[in-house]
């Protein structure tokens, strides 16, 4: 495991990170919050090559207080997001966590972040595996409205 590090972070730099067992993550960003954010949403695609169902259980990052997972749900015609535990990810599956759905909630930014920053996050396995990851900040004046989401 220790020859692997290297390049896991490596890839992790490039917006591609794998661990043993087929998992590999891409596409992964944060969204660019107002200065005055409390949290910043994350989002990536976690992709099982792998012949058994995976789980990530936890995430941190010494850039926020605190990572959770989070899904956004229509409950009454309102959007709320609930927290989730664990992400699982099926056998030769795909889980996209993306705006609007299911995405990290990176609680407690220790600095302000912008467009073009840098976030380092690990994923923690349930195997126990940690999968080491740099997402860049970026600003989304593209992406789907914002809507008001009670915690």
């Amino acid at each position: 495991m220790r020859r692997l590090w290297p390049g896991i972070l490596l890839l992790g730099c490039l917006g591609l990170a794998v661990a043993g067992g087929g998992i590999e993550v891409r596409d992964a960003w944060v969204r660019e919050g107002p200065p005055t954010a409390s949290a910043l949403a994350g989002y990536l695609v976690i992709e099982n090559a792998g012949d058994t169902a995976a789980a990530v259980t936890g995430a941190t990052s010494p850039q926020f207080d605190q990572v959770e997972f989070h899904e956004t749900v229509i409950e009454q015609g309102m959007a709320r997001m609930v927290p989730r535990a664990r992400l699982e990810i099926p056998p030769g599956g795909r889980l996209h966590l993306a705006p609007g759905g299911v995405h990290l909630m990176l609680i407690g930014p220790r600095r302000v972040l912008k467009d073009g920053d840098r976030v380092r996050l690990d994923l923690t396995l349930e195997s126990g595996e940690r999968i080491a990851l740099t997402l860049p900040v970026r600003r989304t004046l593209d992406a789907p409205p914002h809507h008001h989401h009670a915690h």
